[in-house]
């Protein structure tokens, strides 16, 4: 099967909606594939983003997705990341010209769940419409189903 759809798990994992605080999205859990696409979509900002006014993307991992321990996960078990307020950021955004975009970075780490944190720093009183994904894909096995 070369198709996408039958070897990939599509997980919707922060609802699309307006934001303007902090945001831990659902747990993705690892188990049964072995990799993860983590992909935030973020709209137009509500507040002007300047370095003191901006949105962070992270990713934490855990082993158990309620009791965890939810840690931030290293950068060097991300495909993508960046220097941000913690460890484990795969984006920053602080102008104008970061929002409107389509985030991803792939979870590389060896834990059972991964997580995406959405850190709003400085006043984000009207909000800034985002939403999250999960892409499963090397499934153990396969056809995959929803």
């Amino acid at each position: 099967m070369r198709d996408l759809l039958n070897n990939l798990k599509t997980t919707q994992v922060l609802a699309p909606a307006v934001y303007d605080a902090d945001q831990n999205s659902d747990p993705v859990d690892l188990q049964g594939f072995g990799s993860c696409l983590l992909l935030v979509n973020v709209g137009a900002a509500g507040a002007p983003l300047s370095e003191t006014n901006k949105i962070e993307l992270e990713v934490e991992e855990a082993d158990d997705k309620i009791s965890g321990p939810w840690t931030d996960v290293d950068p060097a078990d991300l495909a993508k990341s960046a220097t941000g307020t913690n460890s484990g950021c795969f984006a920053v955004i602080d102008n104008a010209g970061d929002d409107n975009a389509v985030y991803a970075t792939a979870y590389r780490g060896h834990k059972r769940y991964c997580r995406v944190v959405v850190n709003f720093i400085g006043t984000h009183g009207t909000g800034t419409p985002l939403g999250g994904t999960a892409l499963l894909g090397h499934a153990h096995m396969a056809p995959v189903t929803e």
